[in-house]
């Protein structure tokens, strides 16, 4: 072989050298990249598990809390609303029958004070005769 042979053979073997470590530098800088990106996927699905995993456990209390009110408050509540049904009827009744009673007095009074006029005319006749 010549020497400019060489020479020019010597030269692309130093350049496919270079451009070979670059390249391998740059593999190796995808590498760690997608080694990063496969952590941080790792982390993303963990928190999604725990975010699943903490819907599930909301849901679970809701159906609790739904069965808690179809089976314990509601029908506390109906029968509570029955006793304001009941206590207002009777509170009805003894308003009227309070009515009546006062009417009834008022009657007597009026009674009471006609027999007291009536008296004191009967008494100044007495004194008069």
């Amino acid at each position: 072989m010549s020497d400019k042979t060489f020479e020019l053979m010597e030269k692309m073997y130093i350049e496919f050298s270079k451009r070979f470590a670059s390249l391998e530098a740059g593999q190796n800088k995808l590498e760690v990249g997608q080694d990063k990106l496969e952590a941080g996927q790792n982390k993303l699905e963990v928190g999604q598990g725990k975010l699943e995993a903490g819907q599930n456990k909301l849901e679970a209390n809701q159906k609790k809390l739904e069965m808690i009110l179809e089976h314990d408050i509601k029908p506390k509540l109906q029968a509570l609303h029955e006793r304001v049904d009941d206590n207002t009827k009777k509170l009805e009744e003894h308003t009227k029958r309070l009515d009546n009673i006062e009417n009834k007095i008022d009657i007597l009074a009026m009674s009471i004070n006609s027999q007291d006029k009536r008296l004191e005319v009967v008494e100044s006749k007495r004194k008069k005769a």
